[in-house]
């Protein structure tokens, strides 16, 4: 658990030295925007179930710090200030923690349930995030139009459909990062 101060201190410098590996930086107003989402993540749990209720003591190395492996990745395929689209967004990861520190990347976030919906547009609105759109639907639902750079799901429903779907829709210079633990 890094409620305590010193152990969220140390994890933070972690994060900041394998963000950096990619040029990325993670400063204090970004540290204070991860931080705003986890206790936005802690005080919602409790009515929307935006994450396991075991989880909620490990949100930032098991949430945060995950969603944030992504980052490096997305700035190595070109992508930096492309448009992601995630699929399942639920309590925001990994979606919203990369959104902060590529924040000219561009959000699509897609979720069907409305109490979460509601929950990500307050993180939206919270954290003061630019050019993100919160989409209340089931993916196969999305616009056929819509065509992300890059595609994110992690702790998807049926995440072996969900990928079919996924590879189905996307473009030849796209990619899809699933955090499922299903690959094709």
């Amino acid at each position: 658990m890094f409620d305590n101060y010193d152990n969220l201190a140390e994890l933070v410098e972690k994060l900041r030295h394998l963000l950096a590996l990619d040029d990325l930086g993670l400063g204090d107003e970004q540290v204070l925007q991860l931080q705003r989402h986890v206790d936005l993540v802690r005080e919602w749990n409790r009515v929307v179930g935006v994450v396991s209720t075991r989880e909620v003591e490990h949100l930032w190395e098991r949430h945060v710090a995950d969603s944030l492996s992504l980052a490096g990745v997305v700035v190595r395929l070109g992508f930096s200030s492309g448009h992601l689209l995630d699929v399942g967004s639920g309590g925001g990861f990994p979606a919203i923690p990369v959104k902060v520190v590529l924040p000219q990347l561009r959000l699509t976030l897609v979720e069907r349930s409305e109490r979460k919906v509601g929950f990500l547009r307050k993180i939206v609105g919270a954290l003061a995030l630019a050019d993100v759109d919160v989409l209340a639907r089931e993916f196969s639902q999305v616009r056929a139009d819509i065509r992300p750079d890059v595609v994110t799901a992690r702790a998807v429903e049926s995440p072996g459909r969900l990928s079919v779907q996924i590879a189905n829709r996307l473009d030849a210079r796209s990619v899809f990062l699933s955090q499922s633990g299903v690959t094709f």
